[in-house]
């Protein structure tokens, strides 16, 4: 073969090598959410030891937010089949103008949760605490991912709260549903915790809390 016949098969050879290249980037683009979600499924359920459904994760590049659509938790071995936690929806998008060094402050979150199942074993043991043990020595695994971050607060905060239900297996007669009655609850400027306690006492008034004590007038 001459030098030009040979200098054109490398070429070719090169611009395969190029288009293959660039359908591979082109695939794992169009498919980079369903990767996230299989990745993001596998270590949610790593690290907390539980089977875990997650139907979709949706990053968005040029707003920087994060969707998860339809995450439930089941629960740990020994605490029955059924669902631990129930959450449609969770959305994040970041400040990224707002955040600084070691700083992370979000312009809206999102959290909607339409139910949490918290069961007592005839131990006294709830699946709760036994959420992410290893190998039942009661030692957690944790996230080094989030060491030495800082959390600067929220811009936006929106809340929809369900159900909390608390099953007793050492006596059903404990059972009992908390309904939390919270839809699309908006908070601005959330720095603290603190400034959902007024949320958090409402919910307990009307669930029948009494804080001083006192029997109801009838």
């Amino acid at each position: 073969m001459s030098p030009i016949g040979i200098r054109r098969l490398v070429l070719r050879l090169a611009a395969l090598l190029l288009a293959i290249l660039a359908g591979a980037v082109l695939i794992l683009w169009w498919t980079r959410d369903t990767l996230v979600t299989w990745t993001l499924r596998k270590a949610i359920a790593g690290m907390l030891g539980v089977g875990v459904r997650l139907d979709r994760s949706e990053l968005g590049l040029s707003d920087a937010s994060w969707r998860l659509q339809n995450l439930v938790l089941s629960n740990p071995p020994g605490f029955g089949p059924g669902p631990m936690v129930e959450i449609p929806e969770i959305f994040v998008r970041y400040d990224t103008a707002a955040s600084g060094s070691n700083s992370v402050r979000l312009a809206e979150f999102r959290f909607d949760l339409a139910g949490l199942h918290v069961d007592v074993d005839t131990a006294g043991r709830t699946n709760l605490m036994a959420l992410g043990q290893v190998g039942g020595t009661g030692s957690t695994r944790t996230n080094p991912i989030t060491g030495g971050w800082q959390f600067s607060g929220i811009d936006r905060l929106t809340l929809s709260l369900g159900q909390i239900t608390f099953r007793d297996a050492r006596d059903p007669a404990r059972n009992r549903v908390l309904d939390l009655g919270v839809t699309n609850r908006t908070f601005e400027n959330v720095t603290s915790p603190f400034q959902l306690i007024p949320l958090a006492i409402e919910i307990g008034l009307r669930s029948g809390w009494n804080p001083l004590g006192t029997p109801p007038q009838r």
